[in-house]
C-alpha cells in the first residue's frame, strides 16, 4: 500500500487524475454551497424516514466538501471522481 505522500505524488503524475490550479473563489464557494444544500436535503429525508436517500445525499455532501477543500486549500482540481474518495 502506498503511503500518503506517495499516493499524492502518484495522483499528480497525470492530469487525468489531479492537477494544480489557480485559486477560484467563486467555484470554491459554489462547491461548499452545494455541500450545504446536500446536507439540508439529507436532513429533510431523515426527518421523513427516507434514510436510503439521505445516505446518498450525505455522500454527495462529502464529495463536494472535498472538492471545496482541494480547490480552496490545496489549489488542486480533482479530474477523476474516484480520486475524490481517497484519504490522504
Amino acid at each position: 500500500m502506498l503511503n500518503s505522500k506517495n499516493r499524492f505524488s502518484w495522483c499528480l503524475e497525470s492530469e487525468n487524475r489531479m492537477r494544480r490550479i489557480k485559486p477560484n473563489e467563486k467555484l470554491s464557494k459554489e462547491h461548499i454551497e452545494k455541500a450545504k444544500h446536500n446536507l439540508k436535503a439529507a436532513d429533510y429525508n431523515v426527518q421523513g424516514h427516507f434514510d436510503d436517500w439521505a445516505v446518498s445525499q450525505s455522500y454527495y455532501a462529502i464529495t463536494r466538501s472535498w472538492q471545496f477543500c482541494s480547490r480552496k486549500v490545496l489549489n488542486l482540481r480533482i479530474t477523476n471522481a474516484q480520486l475524490a474518495q481517497l484519504n490522504f
